[in-house]
């Protein structure tokens, strides 16, 4: 269960921060708000340590790979990673996802990059 989000420069979020997240969510926006792109960010972060974690168990993988192919496979950008970075910024995109599991599970995730990545 993830808990908290914050994250700055991603799409058109400038600066969001969610803490202590409820068991159900609603999302709500006007249009073209980048509410699915959103979920999108959560969905990938949340596979990926899911496929790295059983990939860990017999391969010598990286976490950091496996987020960059999933990013890139769920919002396919043109010219890379570096287009999930909010446009008109020079700063970095920041993510930081806390994730709650079973038996007292604590995860948090953490990665930034820049519009070039």
């Amino acid at each position: 269960m993830i808990t908290s989000v914050t994250m700055k420069n991603f799409m058109a979020h400038s600066n969001l921060s969610l803490k202590d997240i409820p068991k159900i969510n609603v999302i709500i926006g006007k249009k073209d708000t980048r509410k699915t792109g959103l979920l999108k960010l959560l969905y990938a972060t949340v596979k990926s340590l899911e496929i790295y974690s059983l990939k860990a168990k017999v391969l010598d993988v990286s976490f950091k790979k496996e987020l960059a192919d999933k990013l890139t496979d769920t919002f396919i950008p043109k010219k890379g990673l570096g287009d999930l970075v909010q446009k008109g910024t020079k700063d970095k995109l920041e993510i930081n996802i806390t994730i709650v599991g079973a038996n007292k599970y604590k995860q948090d995730i953490y990665y930034s990059f820049g519009e070039r990545t």
